[in-house]
């Protein structure tokens, strides 16, 4: 686009059959999937998107998605940048 060259969006993804899947799409398997759901993989085969393992404790996706323990919770808070309201009533 524009004459310039874009890196691949990386989804960060804890399930490897499903980065496999997308990487190699021809298994006994998967005949009964709807093309729509192959969607994704035309993207990672076009170098748009890549998926990029990741364990599933550090999802950080997973503060916006389920109750957490507090402790991930506060781990995760703190990957986006948030913090405490109770921390400026100091």
């Amino acid at each position: 686009m524009f004459g310039k060259s874009l890196d691949p969006t990386v989804i960060n993804c804890d399930n490897q059959r499903s980065i496999k899947m997308s990487e190699d799409p021809f298994h006994a398997r998967m005949k009964h999937i709807n093309n729509k759901y192959h969607y994704i993989r035309i993207l990672v085969q076009n170098g748009v998107v890549k998926l990029q393992y990741i364990l599933a404790d550090e999802q950080v996706v997973d503060v916006l998605m389920k109750p957490l323990p507090n402790k991930n919770f506060e781990y995760f808070r703190s990957m986006f940048g948030l913090v405490d309201v109770a921390y400026f009533s100091r």
